[in-house]
């Protein structure tokens, strides 16, 4: 199996660090190893959130600057030392990617594809988590006053314009909106999920089976929802695997059941990626745990 979503965050960007992921993931079953690590960690994209985000005096726009200009971990690292740490684990022939989770900021297109053209990705994922400026994603109380049916409604127009950029070769955990709970009243799922699934479809862009909701979040749900699996799997569209690990133990997670899954669905494979072009892996029983 493949874990194509896993992230250093937490630790020291070194061997010894890939090391613990390689050793937790292996007793789930994971022979290759992709690493995403997140667009804010870099200072290559600090101006792109600097563009995008609310930073007035709201209460969202105080708790986006906090995290923006104080967060351990925001904007701190070079993605070029980043690179040459995966390449260079790459060289000595451990089974790893490289990879990227960039958000997504309609708008930016230009300055993503400039950007990441510059590196050999083997694979980069789109994610959105910022809806006109708000990172729906950080902080539960911060969805007071918010209109449940307006937020999906736009999260669903940002994920397929993701999609439709052709900036990415799979996109993450969809509906992540969920993250918290929300639940729409007035949304017409089925509608969403083919505008989805035809857009994934047409611009060969990877749907992501995500089980980091499932562990890391209130929301107890994998991502897709099973209606977005059920018609993506009828559109013969691709899909990859993720954990969403940011600890070594978390490190394919919940991937065998997505293995399972896929085999009932009546998929044939799932897709890796090498310098950003896709790989097929045939599906097939292998006694995973």
């Amino acid at each position: 199996m493949v874990d194509l979503h896993l992230h250093l965050e937490n630790y020291e960007y070194t061997p010894q660090s890939i090391a613990q992921f390689l050793l937790h993931g292996s007793e789930r079953g994971i022979s290759e190893f992709g690493f995403s690590e997140h667009s804010h960690h870099f200072k290559q994209f600090k101006d792109m959130y600097f563009r995008n985000a609310i930073l007035d005096e709201s209460e969202i726009g105080e708790f986006q600057q906090r995290w923006l200009n104080q967060g351990e971990k925001s904007f701190i690292y070079d993605l070029d030392d980043y690179v040459e740490l995966i390449e260079t684990e790459k060289s000595k022939g451990h089974p790893i990617k490289l990879g990227i989770e960039v958000c997504y900021f309609p708008g930016e297109e230009e300055f993503l594809k400039n950007l990441l053209a510059k590196y050999p990705f083997d694979y980069i994922i789109g994610s959105v988590h910022w809806l006109d400026g708000w990172a729906f994603d950080m902080k539960a109380e911060l969805w007071q006053g918010k209109d449940v049916d307006a937020v999906f409604s736009q999260y669903l127009d940002h994920f397929v314009q993701s999609i439709e950029s052709r900036l990415f070769q799979t996109v993450a955990h969809p509906f992540s909106c969920q993250v918290f709970g929300a639940e729409p009243k007035n949304f017409d799922w089925d509608q969403a999920f083919l505008k989805i699934a035809l857009a994934a479809k047409a611009n060969q862009v990877a749907i992501e089976m995500n089980s980091g909701l499932a562990y890391r979040y209130p929301f107890k749900r994998i991502t897709p929802p099973i209606g977005l699996l059920l018609k993506g799997s009828q559109l013969a569209c691709d899909f990859s695997l993720g954990s969403d690990a940011h600890k070594a133990e978390d490190c394919g997670r919940g991937l065998a059941y997505f293995h399972r899954l896929s085999q009932d669905l009546g998929l044939n494979y799932l897709v890796n990626f090498c310098r950003l072009e896709r790989i097929e892996i045939p599906l097939k029983d292998e006694g995973l745990i």
